[in-house]
C-alpha cells in the first residue's frame, strides 16, 4: 500500500524503486494475509518515503551500481581518504563517483590509488566492462580475489602495496592475463621481513633470514653485506661466522623470481654489531709479520678466520700453533692476548727464554676461577733448556696443564778415536747449565759413577773405554724432563809400530790395485771399513774374513783400509785403485 491505495502489482515481501520521482514520495506499509489462517492479517510497520531536489540516477546498469555499493561497504569506504559522491545518486550519478569513470553506460575504470581502502574487493568482477584498476600505493597484501572474468582489463596496477610473488604469481595464470600482462605495474613492493639489530661476539654465528616471508619455488636470494653480494649467499637462510669486520655492518636480501622479472623484494635490514678485542687482532697481525710461516698460512685479511686459533665471545681463547717448524725465541707477543687460556706451541724449533704469561688476561673470558694466566701450555719438543725454563718458574707452576718434556737432545754428535794412553775430555757444546741442573754421564747405556760434571775425561785411555757415552741433565724445579745429549763415540787405537800380530797378518793386494782388491785376515773375523782422502766412508763389510772385493765402482784414487779386530784395536792400510 502507499498512502493507504493499494499497489495491486506488489505481491512481494519487498518492492524497489529505481530512478525515484517525486511522485514515489509518500507513506508505505505491507498487509499480510495466508490461505489457510485466513482470519489472521499481519501489518508491517510504515515507511515513509520523501523524495527532495531533482533526481539523477546512478546512469550505470543495477548490477554495476549495486557492485559499488558492495565495494564501499566491504572496503570501509568510510574511511577512505576521498569517497567524494559515493553513494549519491540523486544530485550526481556514479560517474561523479571519485575513482570511478563510466563510458557508455558502464563502469571502465576504477581508480583507487593510495585511498586506504581496506582490502581489493572482490566485487570488481561484478563491472564487465572494466578496462582499468588501479590499487597502487594501499597498504594490501596476500592473495588477490580472481578477476579472470574481466575479459576487457588491460590496465591493472598493484604497485606500491606490501605483496610478495606468492600473492602475485597467481595472477599470472588469470585467463585474461595477456589482455594486461604489459601493462601489470606490480613494482615496487614494500620491504619484506622484520629490521633486526645483532649483537654478538666474533665467532658467533649470525643467523640471516627473512623473517615471516613465505617463500615461493621459483624465489631467488641474494645476501648483501653493506651493499656488497655475499659469496654462496643464495640461500632463504644463511648462515655465517661473526667477525671484526663484520661490526657495524648492515645485511639484506634481494629477492627475485623469474616469473615476474620486473619485481625485486627488498628485506628490512639485519643491523650486527660484533663485540670483539681489537688487542686481539692487533697481536695476530703482529704475529704473522713475526713468523715467516704464518705468512704463508695467514693470507686473507679477515684475522679471526684465520686457522689454527679459537675464538670465544671475540676473544682468541686458544692457540694451536704444534708442528709449524716455528723458530727462534717464543714472542713475547704471546702474552698480549686478552683472554688467552690454551696455548699449543710443542713440535717446533723453538728455544730462548719464555716470557711471562701471569699477565695476558683483562677479564673478558673467565677461562678460569682465577682469570690471570694460561690453564694448558706445551712446549714439549723444543730447544728449550733448564735455564729458559727456571727464568719465570713461579710463573709455570701456576698453570693447570703446563707440558715441557720432552726436548731435543743437546751438544753434537762426535765420533772420534784416539790412541790407546790418550787423554780425551767429553763436553756439551753450547749448553748453558741451569741453577737446579744435575749431570749424569753413560757409556754403552750404563751410568759412569762418580762423572757428575757437565765435562767428562778420559785419561791413559784403555781399549775398554772405547763404546758410546751420552749425558743426561735434570733439574730439581722440572722433574718430568731429562736432557738428553747427542751420542759420543770413542774408539782407542793401538798405534802403528806396537809389536802386534796383526799388523804383519792383515794384507790388501795388489796394490796399487785394479778392477778387484784382496783382503787377507787370515781367517780373523774383523770390522772392516774403506775411507777416501776426504774422510768419507765409502765401503762398509761388518764381521768379515779374506776375500775379494770389486772396485770398479770406485773412482781412482787413495784410499784408507781399516781392519777394526773385536777388541777394539785398528790397523790401517793406505791403496792406491788405478
Amino acid at each position: 500500500y502507499k498512502d493507504s491505495v493499494l499497489l495491486a502489482s506488489e505481491t512481494q515481501s519487498k518492492i524497489e524503486r529505481m530512478q525515484v520521482a517525486h511522485t514515489d514520495s509518500g507513506i508505505y506499509y505491507c498487509k499480510i494475509t495466508n490461505t489457510i489462517a485466513t482470519d489472521l492479517i499481519v501489518n508491517s510497520e510504515k515507511v515513509t518515503v520523501k523524495i527532495s531536489g531533482n533526481a539523477s540516477g546512478a546512469g550505470v546498469p543495477l548490477s554495476e551500481y549495486l557492485a559499488l555499493v558492495e565495494i564501499y561497504d566491504s572496503t570501509n569506504g568510510n574511511a577512505w581518504t576521498n569517497n567524494l559522491n559515493w553513494l549519491d545518486t540523486i544530485s550526481v550519478t556514479v560517474n561523479d563517483w571519485f575513482g570511478v569513470t563510466v563510458e557508455n553506460g558502464h563502469v571502465t575504470k576504477f581508480q583507487m590509488p593510495d585511498n586506504n581502502l581496506s582490502r581489493i574487493p572482490i566485487a570488481l568482477k561484478d563491472l564487465p566492462e572494466l578496462e582499468k584498476a588501479d590499487f597502487s600505493f594501499g597498504n594490501f597484501s596476500g592473495e588477490v580475489p580472481n578477476l579472470e572474468n574481466l575479459a576487457s582489463l588491460d590496465e591493472f596496477s598493484l604497485a606500491n602495496n606490501n605483496f610478495i610473488f606468492n600473492d602475485l604469481i597467481p595472477i599470472a595464470n588469470w585467463a585474461n592475463y595477456n589482455n594486461f600482462k604489459n601493462s601489470f605495474n606490480y613494482s615496487p613492493q614494500a620491504k619484506v621481513g622484520e629490521t633486526e639489530s645483532l649483537t654478538l661476539y666474533a665467532g658467533d654465528t649470525i643467523n640471516l633470514e627473512v623473517k615471516n616471508y613465505i617463500s615461493n619455488n621459483s624465489d631467488n636470494f641474494e645476501w648483501f653485506r653493506n651493499g656488497i653480494s655475499i659469496q654462496n649467499g643464495e640461500k632463504y637462510n644463511l648462515e655465517k661466522e661473526a667477525w671484526f669486520d663484520d661490526n657495524n655492518c648492515v645485511f639484506l636480501c634481494e629477492i627475485t623470481n623469474s616469473l615476474l622479472p620486473d619485481l625485486t623484494l627488498i628485506s628490512d635490514s639485519i643491523n650486527v654489531t660484533v663485540n670483539y678485542s681489537s688487542n686481539d687482532s692487533l697481536a695476530l697481525i703482529n704475529l704473522r709479520n713475526e713468523y715467516e710461516i704464518l705468512q704463508e698460512i695467514w693470507t686473507n685479511d679477515s684475522v679471526f678466520t684465520w686457522s689454527n686459533i679459537t675464538i670465544e665471545n671475540g676473544f682468541v681463547t686458544a692457540i694451536d700453533f704444534s708442528g709449524l717448524n716455528l723458530e727462534g725465541n717464543i714472542s713475547p707477543i704471546f702474552a698480549q692476548f686478552d683472554s688467552l687460556a690454551w696455548l699449543n706451541l710443542s713440535n717446533n724449533n723453538l728455544s730462548g727464554e719464555i716470557p711471562p704469561f701471569s699477565n695476558t688476561k683483562n677479564g673478558n673470558v673467565k677461562s678460569n676461577s682465577s682469570n690471570e694466566i694460561l690453564t694448558y701450555f706445551n712446549i714439549a719438543n723444543n730447544n728449550f733448556r733448564f735455564i729458559d725454563l727456571e727464568t719465570n718458574a713461579s710463573d709455570f707452576s701456576n698453570i693447570d696443564v703446563f707440558i715441557y718434556a720432552p726436548q731435543q737432545s743437546i751438544g753434537q754428535t762426535l765420533d772420534t778415536s784416539i790412541y790407546k794412553y790418550d787423554t780425551i775430555t767429553f763436553e756439551i757444546e753450547n749448553y748453558i747449565p741451569g741453577s737446579f741442573d744435575g749431570n749424569k754421564w753413560f757409556k754403552d747405556g750404563q751410568e759412569v759413577t762418580g762423572k757428575n760434571d757437565l765435562t767428562f775425561t778420559i785419561e791413559n785411555a784403555a781399549l775398554q773405554d772405547s763404546g758410546y757415552y751420552t749425558c743426561s741433565i735434570t733439574n730439581t724445579l722440572f722433574t718430568e724432563l731429562t736432557l738428553h745429549s747427542d751420542t759420543s763415540w770413542l774408539k782407542v787405537l793401538v798405534p802403528v809400530g806396537i809389536n802386534n800380530q796383526l799388523l804383519s797378518k792383515f794384507k790388501v793386494y795388489p796394490n796399487p790395485a785394479q778392477n778387484r782388491i784382496f783382503i787377507d785376515t787370515k781367517n780373523e773375523t774383523i770390522d772392516l771399513k774403506v775411507f777416501n782422502l776426504t774422510g768419507n766412508l765409502v765401503l762398509e763389510k761388518n764381521n768379515t774374513q779374506s776375500g775379494w772385493i770389486d772396485i770398479n765402482q770406485f773412482t781412482r784414487g787413495v784410499y784408507i783400509f781399516r781392519a777394526i779386530r773385536k777388541n777394539y784395536e785398528i790397523i790401517n792400510r793406505k791403496v792406491i785403485f788405478k
